[in-house]
């Protein structure tokens, strides 16, 4: 792939609860280039950092990634376990979203047709 078209990401995190009312975390990096989950991960030990003043942009992709996963698949469902909750996580992401869910930033394709049709 051109190295042009590969220069950013972004990573943010939120908040997911489990049924007995405890939380954890889940923080995530998108590929701005077709908007692909490439990480994520889901911890209680996730420290919060914020990004440099003056540049929120970078948070619009995550914000609307989060908003997609709470309400396609964390809101539909309730998770007792944390195990449960991760697996279903990384298959939402990892599956759901990159291999199957098309996206209005991609022309209603998926991320990876896009990521191919790149190369």
């Amino acid at each position: 792939m051109k190295q042009s078209l590969r220069k950013k990401w972004c990573m943010d995190f939120t908040y997911v609860a489990l049924k007995d009312g405890t939380f954890r975390y889940n923080c995530t990096i998108i590929d701005l280039f077709d908007r692909s989950v490439i990480a994520s991960e889901n911890s209680i030990k996730i420290r919060q950092s914020m990004s440099r003043a003056g540049y929120p942009y970078d948070d619009a992709p995550m914000e609307r990634y989060f908003n997609t996963l709470k309400t396609e698949l964390l809101n539909v469902h309730e998770y007792s376990k944390e195990k449960e909750l991760y697996k279903a996580i990384n298959d939402f992401a990892y599956i759901w979203y990159n291999q199957n869910r098309t996206h209005t930033y991609n022309n209603h394709k998926i991320p990876y047709e896009i990521r191919f049709a790149a190369y």
